[in-house]
C-alpha cells in the first residue's frame, strides 16, 4: 500500500466558553436564562405477554423523561481568546458551555495519486450536561493519474455514526457540493479567514505544477471545480465546444460514449439527446453562449426537424423551462398532435414575442387542453400569434374543458392529516394568508376564473396536488406540487413544488416568494407521502367511480364519462354553469 506524503497542511482551532453561574435568582426572569433540555432515561423490570406463544415474560424497559434546565449567564464574559490549556481547564466545569471547532486542510500524493483534503470536526458540550457531541465533516477530491479519473469522497460523523459516499468522475457533484464551498465556511473570522486565503494561494501554486493545469481559487468552490473539469479534459483529450462547462456538467455522458465518437464531447452530447445534423453542432459552439438541449429537444419533438431550425436564437437563449440533464425526457404525448404548418409558424411567432423563460411549461399545458377538447370532438386550432392573443385562447380553451366536463363531478380525498397541515394559515409580517387544497371540480374552476389561467384543466392530472394560497385582499397565489418517482433508484426523482402562478399566469414576486417558500417547507415536511382516492360521479346517469391513486390504479376509459360535441348542440349558446 502506497504511503501518502503531506506537501502542505494547515489547522484552524477555535475554542469557545461560555460561563454560567452556579445559582439562579429567586425572582429571576426564565426568559433571560438560557434553557438546556436534558434526557433521563429511567429503566424498569415489567411483565408483558409473548407476542407468538401468548406467555408472560419479563423485560427491561427504558422510559425517556426530558427535563429543562434554566441558567443564568455570568456577567462580563471574558472576550480575549481561549488558549486550548485555559479552555481544558474549563471545559470540565458543568456549568460552562464548551465548544471546539478545528479545520484541518491537507494537500499530500503518492506515486498514482494526488489528493486535497478539508476535515472540519466540532465538539461541544451545552451547560448541564456531562458529555460531549461530537461532529465530524470532511471532504476528499483525489486525482487518479493512472486511471486519470477524479473521485469526491464525503465523510460524515454525527449521532456516534459515519457515514461515508464516494463517487468517480460525478460532474454533478461539483456542482452540488463543491461550488457552494466558500472561505466563510472555513472560517467565519476574518484574521483565521485571511490565513486561509494565503494558505490556497500556496494551494494554487502546488495544484499547478502537480496537476500541469493553472486553478483560480480566488472563489473557492467553483475554482476548484474549474479546475477538476479542466484536468479531467486534458488527461482524456476530449474536443470541447467554446463554452463547455455547463454541458459537460449537465451531460456528461461517460467515457465509453465519449469513445464511440472519437472524444468529441459536443457531437457525443447531442447524439445522446437525439439532435443530429451541423446546425445543433455549430449552435453548442457559439462564442460565450449556452443552450438548454433538454428544452431544444422538447422543441424539436414538437415541430419537427424542419421547424425547429425556425425558432428565434433569442428564445433558445432565454428558455429555462426543464432542468437540463443528459437523461431523455419521455416522449410528450402532445408532440404528436398532428399540427399543422399554420400552427406551428404560429407558434415559433409566440416563441420570437413571448417574455417569459417558462413559455415551453405553458404551451405543454395548451396543447394538452387542446388534446382533451380534441376527445370532445372539438378540432381547435392554435390561432394566437403574441402573448395577449395566446393567453386569452388558453383561457376561452380552459371555459371550453369545463363546459364539456359539466356533468362530471370529481373529488379528491386526501388523508385528513395532510389536509390540516396544509391548510394551516400562514403569517408573514403581521400579515395572514389562507392556505387551501383544491379538493373537488368546483373548487378548480372557480381558482381559474379568479387567476385567469387553466388550473381547471389539471383536474385529470391525478399525481398534481394543487394549492391555492390567499391574502386578505383577494389576492391569490396557485402552486402545483407533485408526488414524485420512486419506481426505481436511478429515476428517483423527490416530491417538489412544480410551479407557482399568480393572476394572469405571472411569477411571484416580493413577500410571495416568501410565502411560496414557506409552503414548500410545509410540503416538504411529508415523509412516505400517500397519493389520495379519487372520486369520480357522472350527474347524468348516477354512475360512480372509485380510485386509489396509491395503488396506482386509473380510471377506466368509459365512453359514459366522456360526452362528444354532438350532444351539446342545445347548450353550446349557454353560460357557464357557475
Amino acid at each position: 500500500m502506497n504511503n501518502w506524503d503531506t506537501i502542505l497542511k494547515y489547522q484552524i482551532e477555535e475554542f469557545d466558553i461560555e460561563e454560567y453561574q452556579n445559582y439562579n435568582p429567586i425572582c429571576g426572569d426564565t426568559q433571560q436564562m438560557t434553557s438546556t433540555p436534558y434526557v433521563k432515561i429511567r429503566k424498569t423490570l415489567e411483565t408483558i405477554p409473548d407476542l407468538f406463544t401468548g406467555k408472560e415474560k419479563e423485560e427491561t424497559i427504558n422510559h425517556r423523561t426530558v427535563e429543562i434546565g434554566n441558567f443564568t449567564l455570568k456577567e462580563n464574559p471574558c472576550t480575549k481568546p481561549l488558549t486550548e490549556k485555559t479552555w481544558l481547564e474549563k471545559s470540565v466545569n458543568i456549568f460552562n458551555t464548551a465548544r471546539v471547532h478545528r479545520t484541518t486542510i491537507v494537500l499530500e500524493k503518492n506515486i498514482d495519486k494526488l489528493k486535497l483534503s478539508i476535515f472540519k470536526f466540532n465538539k461541544s458540550r451545552n451547560v448541564g450536561h456531562r458529555y460531549f457531541a461530537k461532529h465530524s465533516d470532511d471532504l476528499h477530491i483525489t486525482f487518479n493519474f493512472k486511471t486519470k479519473n477524479f473521485f469526491i469522497t464525503c465523510s460524515n460523523f454525527v449521532n456516534r455514526r459515519r457515514s461515508t459516499i464516494t463517487t468517480k468522475n460525478d460532474f454533478m457533484k461539483i456542482s452540488t457540493l463543491l461550488n457552494t464551498i466558500q472561505y466563510e465556511s472555513i472560517s467565519d473570522k476574518d484574521k483565521n479567514q485571511a490565513n486561509v486565503i494565503k494558505f490556497f494561494k500556496k494551494v494554487e501554486k502546488k495544484l499547478k505544477e502537480e496537476l500541469k493545469i493553472k486553478f483560480d481559487l480566488s472563489n473557492l468552490g467553483e475554482g476548484l471545480g474549474e479546475g477538476i473539469v479542466k484536468w479531467f479534459i486534458s488527461q482524456w483529450k476530449i474536443k470541447v465546444p467554446n463554452n463547455y462547462y455547463s454541458y459537460i456538467m449537465c451531460h456528461y455522458p461517460g467515457i465509453r460514449k465519449l469513445r464511440r465518437h472519437k472524444m468529441n464531447l459536443g457531437r457525443t452530447i447531442l447524439h445522446n439527446k437525439g439532435l443530429y445534423g451541423k446546425y445543433y453542432v455549430k449552435l453548442i459552439n457559439e462564442e460565450d453562449t449556452t443552450y438548454n438541449l433538454s428544452d431544444l429537444k422538447r422543441i424539436n419533438l414538437l415541430l419537427g426537424e424542419r421547424y425547429c431550425k425556425m425558432v428565434p436564437k433569442t428564445f433558445l437563449r432565454s428558455t429555462c423551462s426543464t432542468q437540463d440533464s443528459k437523461h431523455n425526457l419521455e416522449i410528450n404525448p402532445h408532440s404528436n398532435l398532428g399540427l399543422t404548418k399554420y400552427e406551428k409558424l404560429n407558434i415559433i411567432k409566440l416563441m420570437s414575442t413571448t417574455s417569459k423563460p417558462t413559455f415551453l411549461n405553458l404551451l405543454s399545458d395548451h396543447l394538452h387542453i387542446k388534446n382533451k377538447l380534441k376527445n370532445f370532438g372539438m378540432d381547435v386550432k392554435i390561432k394566437s400569434k403574441n402573448e395577449k392573443h395566446f393567453d386569452k385562447e388558453h383561457n376561452q380553451w380552459a371555459d371550453l374543458i369545463h363546459l364539456c366536463e359539466r356533468n362530471k363531478q370529481t373529488t379528491y380525498q386526501y388523508h385528513p392529516s395532510f389536509i390540516k397541515t396544509m391548510e394551516s394559515p400562514i403569517t408573514l409580517n403581521s400579515k395572514k394568508f389562507e392556505v387551501t387544497l383544491l379538493k373537488t371540480d368546483l373548487d378548480y374552476f372557480n381558482e381559474g376564473q379568479h387567476q385567469i389561467h387553466c388550473v381547471r384543466s389539471y383536474l385529470d392530472k391525478y399525481d398534481s396536488i394543487i394549492v391555492s394560497v390567499r391574502a386578505v385582499k383577494g389576492e391569490r397565489m396557485t402552486l402545483e406540487f407533485n408526488y414524485g418517482n420512486n419506481k426505481s433508484i436511478k429515476d428517483y426523482q423527490e416530491p417538489t413544488l412544480v410551479q407557482a402562478r399568480m393572476k394572469f399566469n405571472k411569477n411571484p414576486q416580493g413577500e410571495w416568494i416568501d410565502v411560496m417558500e414557506k409552503v414548500k417547507k410545509r410540503f416538504n415536511s411529508f415523509k412516505n407521502l400517500k397519493k389520495p382516492t379519487i372520486e369520480i360521479y357522472n350527474k347524468l346517469t348516477g354512475k360512480k367511480i372509485v380510485f386509489d391513486r396509491e395503488k396506482n390504479e386509473n380510471p377506466p376509459k368509459d365512453d359514459i364519462f366522456y360526452t362528444r360535441i354532438g350532444d351539446y348542440q342545445n347548450i353550446m349558446a349557454d353560460d357557464l354553469p357557475f
